[in-house]
């Protein structure tokens, strides 16, 4: 009976030591001069700053070696080399030195390379093993189980933030994921997740997330009605229910309504589907006088002017195109990829804080189907 008395004693003595050991044992946390001049170098291009950062390595102490390697990986990610970036941040959680805020960082940037590569399992089921008490992996839980289909385990997760959540944020979400749950024929949970955006805040897109509901539900009239009622309170959201709204009204041939509709709703991408569809008719000049007279709704956003002379083939828009190229900014969000003309704090899509980055001057770069259809005496 001795031996089993050693035996516990021994293990319990095995624990101890394990967690003095950790108690006792330095954490290694980046000095403050090595993160002003990390700050300094990751304002360079991201390849200038990868080998700023290298060069930086070999002369900075061990404290301050994993915080560099924690920008490296980011900008491994940025560049889109997410197998280098994933095993680099995977080798920041591992290390007993490590200090726990990049250990942390290096969690979410793991998460995050794990939803780039559509690695969905693999990074949940990682997620799930490494867990940290932050917002931020909250959110990354839920964008997994969101792409899983698993929408009641996704708000769950995203109630875990509500309080980080202005009332709008939150109800958005559950819409999304209520629309997310409607296309899949998850009824049942998207009435759910409705009722419970409800509670929340009412907008836009919680109407249009009803009219999802009743357009997978074979109600297209009342589909009709709710996604005019919800445009009209948000028309910013025409994209997010186009397809539906355009079959709504075909099955229940109302093609002359649905022609109109375009052309009245106070969103570019309907009145560039407007033009498309007066094309596809052969309508060409009723196409372009259209486009002429609302030139002013498209002028400011690259992306749109450019479809548009794809769809009108007209020359004079060229000049527009390459205006535009040469003084827009595009901004992307580094957390869901997202990217917009327009610089915000919060990112619209995902509402992350901080997340977007300039990616580039848009100075002559234009998409490679524009160019090699613009005649060459236009491109300096």
């Amino acid at each position: 009976m001795i031996w089993i008395y050693v035996a516990i004693l021994l293990i319990i003595l095995f624990f101890i030591f394990g967690y003095l050991r950790e108690l006792y044992t330095p954490k290694y946390a980046p000095s403050r001069e090595i993160i002003r001049k990390v700050d300094e170098i990751l304002k360079h291009p991201v390849n200038t700053a990868i080998s700023l950062l290298k060069e930086q390595l070999k002369f900075s102490k061990i404290s301050d070696k994993y915080y560099i390697y924690l920008n490296i990986a980011f900008l491994y990610m940025q560049m889109g080399q997410l197998e280098k970036a994933l095993r680099l941040s995977r080798s920041l959680i591992v290390g007993a030195y490590i200090d726990e805020n990049i250990r942390k960082r290096a969690i979410l940037l793991v998460g995050e390379i794990y939803l780039k590569l559509n690695r969905v399992k693999e990074g949940l089921d990682f997620l799930l093993e490494h867990r940290i008490e932050d917002k931020n992996y909250y959110f990354l839980i839920a964008k997994f189980y969101e792409y899983q289909k698993d929408y009641k385990n996704s708000a769950y997760y995203y109630k875990k933030i509500i309080h980080d959540m202005e009332k709008q944020q939150f109800s958005n979400i559950l819409s999304k994921l209520s629309i997310s749950a409607s296309r899949n024929g998850e009824m049942e949970i998207s009435k759910k997740l409705i009722a419970e955006a409800s509670k929340i805040y009412e907008d836009g897109l919680l109407i249009l997330a009803r009219g999802i509901y009743q357009f997978y539900s074979n109600d297209l009239e009342r589909a009709i009605e709710l996604f005019r009622e919800g445009l009209n309170k948000s028309p910013n959201l025409y994209s997010l229910i186009k397809d539906e709204l355009k079959e709504a009204y075909f099955e229940i041939g109302n093609f002359e309504d649905f022609l109109n509709y375009l052309k009245s709703v106070e969103n570019p991408v309907a009145k560039l589907d407007y033009i498309r569809t007066l094309c596809n008719m052969g309508e060409f000049e009723l196409a372009r006088d259209f486009f002429y007279e609302n030139k002013h709704v498209f002028s400011s956003n690259l992306n749109l002017i450019s479809k548009v002379y794809q769809v009108l083939r007209d020359e004079s828009v060229i000049k527009d195109i390459l205006e535009l190229a040469r003084n827009t900014s595009l901004y992307r969000c580094s957390s869901c990829n997202g990217e917009f003309s327009s610089f915000y704090i919060e990112c619209p899509n995902c509402y992350r804080i901080g997340t977007l980055e300039v990616i580039y001057e848009r100075k002559k770069v234009l998409s490679e189907e524009i160019i090699t259809e613009i005649p060459e005496e236009y491109i300096e």
